[in-house]
């Protein structure tokens, strides 16, 4: 059957026409209002590297001859960091509720904020939840919650601000933040670097003490010069990653590209979000109606 063009115009218009307008009228007005109502966002971002130097040494084969010190290898050592124990940790709720400990305004930022004033420079909250004037929650919840929000709580919000990508080719992870507040923002990720740096090495340095603590006191046990000598390494090792730790700050993280003060909002995302889904919305309309006619039999 040849298709006539015209004559399937006509169909589409009496039949279908309406119904398809009317879906793709609604479908991007409802995007239309979810993009503009969203409060615009600042985004900025950094390029890190997992720090590989603190994870050298030769303790491997030092721990090989010291076969009579039974249990000695799950003391001695430090963790196996990697990209994927970043990312972890950056995410988690024992590295937000430190975050929480150092500055709890961030509670407020978070969770709270509606909009950042441009001319006051600082950050409308939402004043249902928190009255900035009076430093005070004023949400109204349930038990056994409370006014003010704990780090449990707020932790998906945190996920929403706080992205990171890992790329596995390259070993690069890209972290950024976004925020209504373009100086929260630049901040909480330079915050975020630094602490999880800071966080990893009193980690690690908690370790290498309490093995420099158990080496001392095996060597005042053992008798035999050749475990003594290993021993003797060991300690020379772990004093030599406990120097590293306390003289570097990209302990855990390398810094490739710092955190930057984004000077652009998100509004061009919101722009090319809505010519996308003007697009989906008229190819699924299209789709749409071909389908209809074709089960009709009006086109084969």
């Amino acid at each position: 059957m040849k298709l006539d063009l015209f004559f399937l115009v006509d169909k589409i218009k009496k039949r279908w026409g309406l119904c398809a307008s009317s879906f793709s009228f609604v479908f991007l007005s409802c995007i239309s209002y979810f993009l503009f109502i969203a409060p615009v966002e600042y985004r900025s971002s950094a390029v890190l590297m997992v720090t590989q130097e603190q994870r050298g040494g030769n303790q491997a084969n030092q721990l090989s001859n010291l076969v009579g010190l039974g249990g000695l290898s799950s003391l001695i050592g430090s963790q196996n960091v990697d990209s994927n124990y970043a990312i972890e940790l950056i995410q988690s709720k024992n590295f937000l509720k430190r975050l929480i400990q150092k500055d709890e305004s961030l509670i407020p930022k978070i969770y709270a904020s509606s909009k950042f004033d441009k001319a006051k420079q600082m950050i409308i909250y939402k004043d249902n939840l928190y009255n900035n004037d009076q430093n005070k929650w004023v949400r109204k919840v349930k038990s056994p919650y409370q006014s003010k929000p704990n780090f449990v709580e707020i932790h998906s919000n945190y996920l929403e601000v706080v992205n990171i990508f890992n790329n596995r080719e390259t070993g690069f992870l890209y972290l950024s933040t976004q925020h209504v507040s373009p100086i929260f923002s630049f901040e909480f990720l330079e915050m975020i670097v630094r602490e999880i740096n800071l966080y990893a090495k009193e980690k690690d340095l908690i370790e290498i003490e309490k093995s420099l603590n158990f080496l001392y006191e095996q060597y005042q046990i053992y008798t035999e010069s050749s475990v003594r000598a290993s021993i003797n390494n060991l300690i020379e090792s772990n004093l030599e990653k406990q120097m590293y730790a306390n003289t570097k700050e990209e302990y855990l993280l390398t810094i490739i590209d710092a955190p930057y003060l984004p000077l652009e909002d998100n509004a061009l995302s919101k722009i090319l979000v809505l010519v996308l889904s003007l697009l989906l919305s008229t190819i699924s309309t299209v789709t749409f109606l071909f389908l209809m006619l074709y089960r009709e039999g009006t086109i084969k």
